[in-house]
């Protein structure tokens, strides 16, 4: 059966949970695409052919090291079964109505995770500075990112959908994080339009909580 695996719950991430409760080597076990943050939200997470990579607050690259630690993270290793050629798309709700269309046979108990490569129109995307003790909320948090706006630019999207029943463990519907081909750019999706992306995602069905020590 496929899995998604992931360190925490969404709804005790959301809660304040910024603690890192597991390695990025423990999580790299699991797989080898998938998405998630550092501890005290130190940068978003972009995990892409088995490298784990780090966007800083002006959503800058590098690579994370294998003892970084995570709150909240997803994974699975990447055998896809289901493959995409998007036309074009004008933001991000259009981009999430074209991939359900042509994914509706399984959307609705099914989750998926995976990728969309190619040449974007424009992005924008955010991530975030490390937070110290106590701890403010996610949405104040994030609502004072800076966001960084990219143009014709070729990159992936690492994507994961999720169902109704997902609700609490996860994002339900569509999320994605972004990795530039140069490695250079990358960070949580905000908004996002292009013309011709290749897709490749796996079905997978159900999500396992990875035991950390």
């Amino acid at each position: 059966m496929s899995t998604i695996y992931q360190f925490s719950t969404f709804e005790t991430f959301k809660n304040r949970g910024f603690d890192g409760c597991g390695s990025v080597k423990e999580l790299l076990e699991h797989g080898d695409i998938g998405f998630g943050t550092y501890h005290a939200l130190d940068g978003e997470m972009i995990i892409l052919e088995g490298v784990s990579y780090k966007a800083d607050g002006d959503c800058c690259i590098q690579r994370a090291d294998e003892n970084d630690r995570t709150p909240f993270a997803t994974i699975s290793d990447f055998k896809p079964d289901t493959y995409i050629e998007m036309g074009e798309f004008t933001d991000m709700s259009d981009l999430c109505r074209q991939l359900d269309e042509q994914m509706k046979s399984q959307i609705y108990e099914r989750c998926f995770i995976g990728r969309l490569d190619g040449r974007f129109k424009a992005i924008e995307i955010h991530s975030v500075w490390p937070v110290e003790r106590p701890y403010e909320a996610l949405d104040e948090i994030v609502g004072r990112q800076k966001c960084v706006t990219l143009k014709g630019i070729t990159g992936t999207l690492v994507g994961v959908r999720c169902p109704e029943w997902a609700e609490g463990k996860n994002f339900v519907g569509w999320h994605f994080h972004f990795l530039s081909k140069d490695h250079e750019w990358g960070g949580h999706v905000n908004q996002v339009s292009g013309d011709q992306l290749t897709g490749r995602f796996k079905i997978c069905n159900q999500i396992e909580c990875i035991d950390h020590h």
